[in-house]
Formats: structure tokens, C-alpha cells, sequence
């Protein structure tokens, strides 16, 4: 259950029948106008009172035709209900109507029913307090210039705004002051309580706000980092696969190179020489292609390896960066890769062959 207070023109009235309009879209499978994120509730009953039901002709009041009205949701409303109430209890004494209101609030509560009212009546703001499973909520509007401002704030109860609207529309003077003489006292010490709660809650939007687009920038530079990386290691690979390409083809042309000079050997009377020659060719080339080997080669650390040390650094290959190790839990360490930590089992980590990486 939902209750929203605030000022006259605030954009209540608005924010239930969006709402309600919502809620049938739902039921007949339109898309609706929101977030992709956001979630709806499907209601089989969509029942509300909204607007002046008084007529002339069935000799009915305000208070007697939203009665008439909200006795019949009283009657159909249950568990799969959404029912909303604009200006609940209205058109009859405050203290009265306040009592019907609450009255009509705790029975459908009983019935199961999800429940969006309206009001001015103070007393319903405290229900939030009492009751679980209520909560306030308020329309923002902007004093100064008496418009709506279409924000609907959660959690906050809100004022109606008279004395300030009566003064902002002209009403004499000494009217407003009057009327603020007569609220002094309890109830002027809850609606300054109210202002400054407000106050508050919109400073906390705003912050949370703030927050939301710093963690969406870091978000979007994590991304991008984590693309330059992929291209780095992408450009790495390559060079390192036209390094051994290169060494390749030079030790194809070295062998080619050997061949003619064995054979020109061969052609020596000496045949001892060219053997002697060609294996020592051959020892110096296979020499050779190890070196370049182990050259590209990391050496695991194993289980009995030497061990990990906090604040040393290591190769990470699955990110194919050097790394720092922050803490080690057990087979696990945390390392700390660039602008990420990550957490990654010892054997992850390896070190350049015969020398510690710093």
C-alpha cells in the first residue's frame, strides 16, 4: 500500500491514473513507457475512485458518491486487486473522513489488495509508521514558480503547501500570517519536520545520482580498458608468432645454406671432414632453436615451486599481464591487474625462467 500526500496541483492525481493505466497495458500486452528494468505486477482487477462522483440528479453528494462508489471495490476487491483512491475520505469532516479512510484502508489490507491513495489528511501519513507493508510517498513541487515537478519521491510524506500557495497567489497578507499563527504549535513542528525530511531526501537522490554516473563511468573504463587489453595481447601474440616465423625461415635458409656447404664438402676427397662439418652445423642449429624456445617459454610454479610472496609481482596468463599479489588465502591469491582485483588460484601465476619478475 502506497500512500501519496503533497500539494494541491502536484501531480497525485496524475501519478495514480499513470499508474492504473500501467497496470492495464499490462493486461492487455502493451509495451509500456519505462525502463527496460522495470517490473509491473498483473492484476486481474484494476478498480478506482477518481474524480467528483456528486449528481443531481440521484441526490448524491461528493462524500455520498465516492462512498456509493468505493463500496462497490469494498464488495469486488481482493488479492489479485489493484485499487486506487484519490482523495480518500473527502467531502465530509477531516476527523471523520480520516477515521472512514483508515477504516477502508485496513479492510482491504485484510482482503489481500495492492492500494494507491491520495490524500491531505495528515492522519494517514503516520499509518506508515504503524502498519508494515505501507509505505509514503510524495509528489515534489516547486514552491517558487507552483508547479509540478513530476518526481514522485518514496518514503517521504509530503505538505499540502496552502499557507505558502495562498501566499504566492496573492492572498492578503495578514490572511497568511493568520493562517500560519493557527498551524503553530504540533502541527507546525510536524510540517517543518516534513521540510526538512524532504530537504533530505532530495539530497540523497541527488548523491545517489551522482554515484549512479560515476559507477557507469567506471563501468564504461573498465570496458574500455578491458578492450585495449584484449587488442594489446591480440598485437603481442602476433608479433611473437612473426618473431618465430622470422626465426623459422632464417633457419630454414641457415639449413639451406649448410646443405650447399655440405655438399661442396662432399665433393671434398676429405669425407671425414664434411661429416665432421656437417654435425657440427647441425649441433649449432639445433643449439640455436632451443635458445629461441626458451626464450618465449614462462615456467609454471608448481605446487613444490617456489613460494608466492605478497607484494611480489607474477605473470598472469589469462589476462597475459604481470601482477601484484595483495593476499594469499589458501591455494588462492588476490592479485591486483591493472585497475582490477582478481582472485586466482596460485598455480595461475608464473615467473620468468630464472628470474623473478619485479
Amino acid at each position: 500500500t502506497m500512500i501519496i500526500t503533497g500539494s494541491n496541483t502536484g501531480g497525485k492525481t496524475v501519478s495514480i491514473k499513470t499508474l492504473g493505466l500501467c497496470a492495464l497495458m499490462v493486461k492487455v500486452g502493451l509495451y509500456l513507457p519505462t525502463k527496460t528494468e522495470s517490473d509491473m505486477a498483473f492484476f486481474n482487477k484494476v478498480l478506482a475512485d477518481i474524480g467528483d462522483e456528486q449528481s443531481l440528479e440521484q441526490n448524491l453528494s461528493t462524500f455520498s458518491g465516492h462512498l456509493t462508489n468505493i463500496n462497490k471495490i469494498l464488495i469486488n476487491a481482493d488479492d489479485k486487486s489493484l485499487v486506487m483512491f484519490d482523495e480518500i475520505g473527502t467531502g465530509t469532516d477531516p476527523a471523520e473522513g480520516a477515521a472512514i479512510a483508515q477504516a477502508i484502508i485496513e479492510e482491504l489490507r485484510r482482503k489481500g489488495s495492492k492500494m494507491v491513495i491520495t490524500t491531505h489528511y495528515g492522519e494517514l501519513k503516520t499509518l506508515a509508521y504503524n502498519y508494515p507493508g505501507i509505505s509514503n510517498a510524495s509528489v515534489e513541487f516547486d514552491i517558487e514558480t507552483l508547479s509540478p515537478t513530476y518526481r514522485l519521491l518514496l518514503g517521504v510524506p509530503g505538505k499540502s503547501n496552502a499557507v505558502h500557495i495562498a501566499k504566492r497567489l496573492g492572498v492578503m497578507s495578514s490572511v497568511v500570517e493568520r493562517a500560519r499563527e493557527l498551524l503553530k504549535g504540533e502541527k507546525l513542528d510536524i510540517n517543518i519536520s516534513v521540510e526538512k525530511l524532504e530537504s533530505e531526501y532530495k539530497r540523497l537522490l541527488d548523491e545517489r545520482k551522482k554515484l549512479e554516473e560515476l559507477n557507469q563511468s567506471i563501468k564504461e573504463k573498465e570496458k574500455l580498458y578491458e578492450t585495449e587489453l584484449t587488442e594489446l595481447e591480440e598485437k603481442k601474440k602476433k608479433v611473437r608468432q612473426q618473431l618465430f616465423e622470422k626465426f623459422e625461415a632464417e633457419l630454414a635458409d641457415a639449413a639451406l645454406e649448410v646443405k650447399e656447404i655440405v655438399k661442396d664438402l662432399q665433393m671434398d676427397k676429405n669425407s671425414k671432414n664434411a661429416e665432421k662439418a656437417r654435425n657440427e652445423i647441425q649441433d649449432v642449429a639445433e643449439r640455436l632453436k632451443n635458445r629461441h624456445k626458451k626464450e618465449l617459454e614462462v615456467q609454471r610454479i608448481k605446487k613444490e615451486g617456489p613460494e608466492i610472496t605478497v607484494g611480489e609481482y607474477y605473470y598472469l596468463a589469462k589476462v597475459r599481464q604481470v601482477v601484484q599479489v595483495l593476499e594469499k588465502k589458501d591455494s588462492k591469491v588476490e592479485v591486483q591487474a591493472g585497475l582490477l582485483k582478481l582472485t586466482v588460484n596460485k598455480s595461475d601465476l608464473s615467473v620468468v625462467e630464472g628470474k623473478e619478475l619485479k
